[in-house]
């Protein structure tokens, strides 16, 4: 669920309306694209599902077991408003790219997918109908010791640690699919260099997540190897090393999608940018455990990351700041 709620963030904020409308564009065109945005429907809509199955076996919304005394068409009298909040981006970008396959006269594609999200709709309230039909609470106390199910957290980063590798694929793929999209806007015309200097800050943010996870590793697992007295140049190779191997494909990226327009100096610049950021991100994580206040300094570091782009500080420069408070981390000796 987290992964969706990026994408929400990313693509319902930091997005205009016209490259909403060219990526609906480009999913009636393409074969590929239309399957892709169809099976994007039904993962979320069974991460939704999965959601609700979980959701009323829990002891505060046992009431809602009365709903299976209703017949099936008063149930999705009172479910449907439910439905269609819950997806509400994906029904967002349905109506875009219904009004562009009328606009564009793609009539069998929009015609499919209305009937598709009719079709999904009527399946997700039918499952959840018979859900609710057997329905029946389980007891928490079974002989000896209590059994407590771990609740479900729709934040991504709480289910790191268990499915790390998964998580860790979905990350990367749409860090590069999000940082490609700015790519392919820019080319497109009307924007300048910061441009893609913002996409570069919102796909570091994309990695928080992981980082923050990577510092709660450290300060509870390495907290004896970081106090050690090792040399500021042994730190910082290895952090480098670790840093490196896990954003090098967004800096191949990078290198494909700049090095024929802007040259190979400019994407070296792009390149250390890349990682003076996320070096930051790094740096902040470590913070968590030494103010309490640490909630709001992403949102502070990000705007005023988001301000320095807009004033146009070189990017050099802007690597530079983070890149220091890194060293400036990696030196203290780790009193835990």
């Amino acid at each position: 669920m987290g992964f969706f709620i990026l994408t929400t963030l990313v693509f319902g904020v930091f997005m205009e309306m016209r490259q909403h409308l060219m990526i609906a564009e480009k999913i009636l065109e393409r074969t590929a694209w239309f399957a892709s945005f169809l099976c994007l429907w039904i993962l979320f809509s069974a991460f939704q599902f999965s959601f609700y199955s979980k959701l009323i076996q829990r002891p505060n919304y046992w009431i809602f077991s009365k709903l299976a005394f209703l017949s099936f068409p008063k149930y999705c009298k009172r479910l449907i408003p439910v439905w269609i909040s819950n997806h509400l981006f994906p029904l967002f970008y349905a109506l875009i790219v219904l009004y562009q396959g009328i606009f564009l006269r793609f009539w069998e594609r929009s015609i499919l997918l209305l009937t598709f999200i009719f079709l999904i709709g009527f399946v997700h309230l039918y499952l959840g109908f018979i859900e609710i039909k057997k329905f029946k609470i389980v007891s928490g106390v079974s002989g000896k010791k209590v059994k407590r199910k771990r609740p479900f957290i729709v934040w991504f980063y709480f289910h790191l640690q268990e499915e790390r590798p998964l998580l860790l694929l979905l990350s990367k793929l749409f860090s590069l699919f999000v940082l490609n999209g700015f790519f392919y806007t820019y080319y497109q015309g009307g924007y300048d260099e910061r441009w893609l200097l913002f996409g570069m800050l919102i796909t570091s943010f994309i990695h928080f997540p992981l980082w923050l996870d990577k510092s709660e590793f450290t300060h509870r697992k390495l907290s004896i190897f970081n106090n050690l007295p090792f040399s500021l140049g042994f730190k910082l190779k290895n952090e480098l090393r670790t840093t490196c191997i896990f954003i090098l494909p967004e800096i191949g990226l990078m290198l494909f999608q700049g090095l024929e327009t802007w040259g190979l100096w400019r994407c070296l610049i792009w390149a250390i940018y890349w990682i003076g950021l996320n070096l930051g991100l790094i740096s902040m994580c470590r913070l968590k455990f030494q103010t309490s206040r640490f909630q709001l300094l992403p949102i502070w570091s990000f705007f005023g990351a988001f301000l320095a782009i807009i004033y146009s500080t070189p990017a050099l420069l802007f690597a530079l700041i983070p890149f220091a408070f890194f060293l400036h981390q990696i030196r203290r000796p780790y009193l835990n």
